[in-house]
């Protein structure tokens, strides 16, 4: 997720899809997520793109009508892509499972091409095998979006083509954990983008006394 936007104003009368094409004709989408709104005529909706033609673009249909919302105007804001990032990979990890077994020979592309033929792909994490001479298999662990657990599941103690004629050992894994790993390429993102207080910055003169001491008692040392 790159670009995030929240709208508000659309009808209850709109379907998803008309909403949907309508929020593609400014590029590629990755996640729509439509919130009603109890008791009154419209509802929001929280849109995420990979790549958009320009941010502009989008914002310029702030107070507009489009034609399948009724005449009713559209509020267009621009939301936070990092939190966007988060909100939308917790839902949509739907099951996640561990893999053992796997030969060491494949590539993450064949393991993906592998998986998404059984079910849909989100992530994948590949442990590395730092002694292939003792244990010739790799281990992952692989969160999917879409498809049924027990699909994956009946992979357990099964020798697929694909993997070479090794056995497979695939096991359960708990979903909450699998959303907190997926979500520590983002976490790392926003430490990084994080900004400390400049020196000098404004603050209270109990807190300058506090830090006067410590700096006192560093020289001491």
């Amino acid at each position: 997720v790159k670009f995030s936007f929240s709208c508000r104003g659309l009808s209850n009368q709109a379907s998803d899809e008309q909403v949907r094409q309508f929020f593609d004709t400014f590029g590629t989408v990755v996640s729509l997520k439509r919130v009603p709104n109890a008791g009154f005529a419209t509802s929001a909706v929280y849109v995420n793109y990979s790549q958009i033609s320009s941010v502009n673009e989008v914002l310029s249909i702030n107070g507009s009508k489009p034609p399948f919302n009724h005449g009713i105007p559209i509020s267009i804001r621009q939301q936070n892509a990092m939190v966007a990032q988060v909100a939308t990979t917790l839902n949509e990890i739907a099951f996640s499972v561990s893999i053992q077994g796997i030969h060491w020979e494949l590539s993450e592309t064949d393991i993906r091409a592998a998986l998404n033929g059984i079910a849909k792909l989100h992530s994948l994490r590949i442990l590395d095998n730092q002694s292939k001479s003792l244990t010739p298999y790799k281990k992952a662990y692989a969160n999917f979006s879409d498809g049924e657990v027990q699909t994956m599941l009946a992979l357990d103690g099964t020798q697929p083509p694909w993997n070479g004629g090794g056995k497979l050992s695939v096991r359960q894994q708990d979903v909450n954990i699998a959303k907190a790993g997926a979500l520590r390429p983002v976490t790392k993102a926003v430490e990084k983008a994080y900004v400390p207080p400049v020196t000098g910055c404004l603050m209270s003169k109990k807190r300058k006394q506090a830090l006067t001491l410590a700096d006192d008692d560093d020289d001491d040392d």
